[in-house]
Order: structure tokens, then C-alpha cells, then sequence
């Protein structure tokens, strides 16, 4: 798949990355129809901050492609929101929804994760929300998948 990479300060290209793949029965496959430009990325694009290399962006939205056995609340063609942190959704801060601090959770784009700014996303991301009205109302899930505003400007 094709995807945003973030190589140092104002350098991003269009880069091949392994296609997502459900490894854990809470993953998911999520292809994103639109994903935003945080004013952080901005910051560490301009060299304001420091951010590890590798496939960025942390905010979307997309539909469900594969969902793994263990997933509920969502399923196949549902559309879901991605926060900028992933989050299990059954620990105690979740549950009091205060998704933030969850004790499984953390960020993508990170260097390590992949971000949302690719045709796909990688395995380990955040807790995807459904929209209303749009979800098909089956549970919780980790999920992935992205379209990229500046990939798709150029197809």
C-alpha cells in the first residue's frame, strides 16, 4: 500500500508499506476514506518538535474492510472514526470514559505503529469508534486502514 512518510523536517514522500494484516483476534482492517492534518504534524514537519521516522498521521475516518473473531460493535462495511490514541475499551478508564489514560493504550505514527495517512492501516491501532447510525452495533476492536488526502490528490 501507499502511504505519507515522514523522513526529517520538510520531508515527506508517498511510500510503499506492508499491507495490514489481522495478526490478534482484536485486530481489525480499516480502509480510510478521509484523514485530517493535525496542527502536530504540522509541528514537527516545520522541525518545532521532535517525531521518530516512519508512516504518519493519527486522525480518520474509514470503513470496516476484516474484522478479527474477538471484535464486537463493529463489523464489514460499518464506518468508524479513529481518536489520535488507541484504547482497548474494557479497562476501568475506558469503561469511565476516559480513554486517554487506558492501560493498553497508546499512539500511532509514532515510528513504530503506522499512522493514517495510507490506503490502509497497520494492525495496532486505536479503539475505532462508529459513527451513528452508520454501525452495525457488534462490540469493541483494534483496528487500521487510511486514505491519504495528498496520495489521492495524485491518482
Amino acid at each position: 500500500m501507499l502511504a505519507a512518510v515522514y523522513n526529517g523536517p520538510r520531508s515527506i514522500e508517498v511510500a510503499d508499506r506492508p499491507d495490514p494484516v489481522i495478526t490478534a483476534p482484536t485486530d481489525a482492517v480499516v480502509r480510510v476514506v478521509l484523514a485530517c492534518v493535525c496542527g502536530s504534524d504540522l509541528w514537527y514537519y516545520r522541525g518545532e518538535s521532535p517525531h521518530p521516522t516512519g508512516s504518519i498521521g493519527h486522525e480518520y475516518i474509514g470503513v470496516v474492510e476484516r474484522v478479527g473473531a474477538d471484535v464486537r460493535g463493529i463489523g464489514g462495511g460499518d464506518l468508524v472514526i479513529a481518536p489520535f490514541l488507541y484504547s482497548d475499551g474494557v479497562c476501568a478508564h475506558c469503561q469511565a470514559g476516559v480513554t486517554v489514560s487506558c492501560v493498553a493504550g497508546g499512539s500511532f505514527c509514532n515510528g513504530e505503529i503506522d499512522g493514517g495517512q495510507g490506503d490502509k492501516r497497520s494492525p495496532t491501532t486505536p479503539h475505532p469508534a462508529p459513527l451513528p447510525g452508520r454501525a452495525a452495533g457488534r462490540g469493541r476492536s483494534r483496528h487500521h486502514g487510511a486514505a491519504l488526502p495528498g496520495h489521492s490528490a495524485l491518482r
